[in-house]
């Protein structure tokens, strides 16, 4: 019996381009979960509060920095998910091309 090879769909691309309507369909039809940039980021706002900009950029980078937790913790038990945000290339690139223990 061969194992299932983990999948990892990457929903990208402009702001306010219908990433997280495709991402939401995707999961339901391909019964997988799917972590959105921006619903982390809700959260940590929820939790921790607005102050000013500068803030605002840094909980977005720990959003980030969380789905790239959660895809590590899906592949680490073989599972698969799908990840939504407009990524920057600088900081994603690099992430994306490891192997997949390590995104």
């Amino acid at each position: 019996m061969t194992a299932k090879q983990p999948l990892l769909i990457i929903v990208t691309g402009r702001p306010a381009a219908g990433k997280s309507t495709i991402a939401q369909w995707l999961a339901g039809e391909l019964q997988l979960p799917w972590v959105s940039k921006d619903s982390v980021r809700e959260v940590l706002f929820e939790q921790l509060g607005w102050q000013d900009r500068p803030w605002a950029q840094k909980l977005g980078l720990a959003s980030l920095e969380l789905m790239f937790y959660f895809a590590q913790a899906q592949f680490q038990i073989g599972g698969s998910l799908i990840l939504d945000n407009a990524f920057d290339p600088i900081p994603s690139t690099p992430r994306f091309q490891s192997p997949p223990t390590t995104i």
